[in-house]
């Protein structure tokens, strides 16, 4: 059994080592940073043993830790947590992030346990779809065209401010 159980637990931790999603393990009593695989020290460019020495307002400058009682108590009723933050890297870098947080109580106590990725490249795109749009809407301003969308009832679905002020309509 001991035999076992020894070849389970070294097939989870090199499924966490050797993933290049980074993941991590936080105790929610004191922020402090409890476990993070090799790909989350990569993201930071800082090593475990450094990393195992900062709270949360160390690599995410926006965190307010008054709030950590109810993310704690959030994570206990067993809700996944997902957001957007950005964490400061080695470099001194802020680079946007989305987090999940899930519960984990162990012998050593409890902690938030996930992972997180860099949305930068997302960011970026969202970025510039905004910035499109905003160009699509002066462009029909600028030419007096408008335009609208219909589902297949006929039902109205969205109609431009252009289209909205060419019909003499309110949004």
């Amino acid at each position: 059994d001991r035999v076992a159980a020894e070849k389970e637990a070294a097939f989870f931790r090199a499924l966490i080592e050797y993933t290049r999603e980074p993941v991590y393990v936080l105790d929610i009593e004191d922020g402090l940073m409890f476990y993070v695989n090799p790909a989350a020290c990569s993201h930071y460019g800082i090593d475990l043993e450094t990393l195992q020495t900062m709270r949360i307002p160390d690599w995410d400058p926006t965190f307010d830790m008054g709030r950590l009682p109810g993310i704690r108590e959030q994570l206990k009723l067993g809700n996944l947590l997902r957001f957007e933050t950005t964490h400061r890297v080695a470099s001194g870098e802020l680079i946007p992030v989305e987090v999940t947080a899930s519960y984990l109580k162990l012998d050593a106590g409890e902690f938030a346990a996930g992972n997180f990725h860099d949305i930068r490249e997302r960011k970026a795109m969202e970025s510039a779809l905004r910035e499109s749009e905003k160009n699509l809407l002066e462009a029909q301003r600028i030419a007096k065209v408008g335009n609208w969308t219909r589902d297949l009832s006929g039902n109205l679905l969205y109609a431009s401010a252009e289209c909205r002020r060419i019909f003499g309509r309110e949004a």
